[in-house]
């Protein structure tokens, strides 16, 4: 597969590299430089070459607005996606002096990731949004990840482990209801969607953010989206599959600052109804992720990779609970977003 690039005659050294849940992802050095090599998942994008003309359009676009972003490494043929015995490949430039985080409890690097989410949104305001494909259809619509939960409970030896959870995500379909039918009035924009922290690229040395990774599940969308996903994950002062929930609480600091460096570089973007929504688009798209988790526990876990059988349902457990510490003090988190954005107003940025 490495002989299809132009750096493989000076290739040192490759091996396993990063945890990401879906793709395959390979470290290559050389004497020359170093190469992100990755191997697709086809069963979660199945329209592979749609995914790769986002990207390229995505990547390209940026660089025209002077930001920073991924660097697609091309074959011998001049191809960026490389199919190689019915699996496809593709090829980055490896961000010298980048690292990416687990878990972090600085806040200072979460107003860094704020920023760069951000600063993603704001470089695409004008981007010719027709031109990207949809490449997983429904991705956020939360109703629609409802309705397929649901139809999965009949008949299903594993609903028994996880009536309580069912039960939770049926109490939250009106409020679904209620969100789906405000993202009407939601411009729609380039969204990231998958803005968690190890999709952010930190400089090691300065702690600064330098650019979003990990781009497939690029597509039109709400930046709300991007907002929430980041939320959801930087806030939980737990890992995403701890088990004792009782460890699941908010984190405000990180809240406060995520918020601010997100909000600093989309205010002279925002429209009123998705000021509106921030809040409330974080608590969606936490609950939705839950729901993502419970479905594919319920699927026999063929999405997410997991490490033990009730590994998915854990994951659900636990974001359902963070849905709860969101809802127990909504009125907190709806204020610190007010001030930011009240501060932002009076300084007419």
């Amino acid at each position: 597969m490495l002989k299809g690039y132009p750096f493989y005659k000076y290739i040192v050294n490759y091996h396993p590299f990063g945890n990401g849940h879906i793709n395959k992802t390979y470290l290559v050095e050389t004497t020359i430089g170093k190469y992100i090599l990755q191997q697709i998942n086809t069963n979660v994008f199945k329209k592979t070459k749609y995914v790769m003309q986002n990207i390229d359009l995505v990547t390209k676009y940026i660089k025209m607005r002077g930001g920073k972003t991924l660097e697609i490494v091309k074959d011998n043929h001049g191809k960026k996606l490389k199919k190689v015995e019915n699996c496809y490949w593709r090829c980055y430039k490896y961000i010298e002096g980048g690292e990416t985080l687990e878990i972090s409890t600085d806040d200072k690097i979460f107003y860094e990731i704020g920023k760069a989410i951000g600063d993603f949104s704001f470089l695409l305001t004008d981007f010719p949004i027709k031109k990207l494909k949809i490449t997983i259809p429904n991705f956020h619509n939360t109703l629609k990840r409802y309705e397929k939960l649901f139809s999965l409970i009949n008949n299903n030896a594993k609903v028994n482990n996880c009536f309580l959870e069912i039960r939770f995500v049926s109490e939250h379909k009106l409020l679904i209801k209620e969100y789906m039918n405000k993202l009407n009035s939601v411009p729609i924009r380039v969204t990231h969607n998958d803005t968690k922290l190890n999709n952010i690229m930190i400089n090691s040395n300065t702690c600064q953010a330098i650019c979003l990774i990990d781009l497939d599940t690029v597509m039109p969308g709400s930046l709300l989206f991007d907002y929430g996903d980041a939320i959801r994950v930087a806030i939980n002062k737990a890992k995403e599959d701890e088990k004792d929930l009782r460890k699941v609480k908010i984190n405000k600091k990180i809240f406060y600052s995520l918020s601010k460096g997100f909000l600093e570089k989309t205010y002279p973007i925002l429209t009123d109804i998705e000021k509106e929504l921030l809040f409330e688009s974080a608590k969606i798209i936490t609950l939705e992720c839950g729901i993502r988790f419970l479905t594919d526990y319920l699927e026999n876990d063929v999405y997410f990779k997991t490490d033990y059988p009730n590994h998915n349902l854990i994951r659900a457990k636990n974001q359902f609970k963070l849905v709860k510490e969101m809802e127990r003090e909504e009125n907190i988190y709806q204020n610190i977003i007010k001030s930011i954005l009240k501060q932002l107003e009076n300084k007419g940025v």
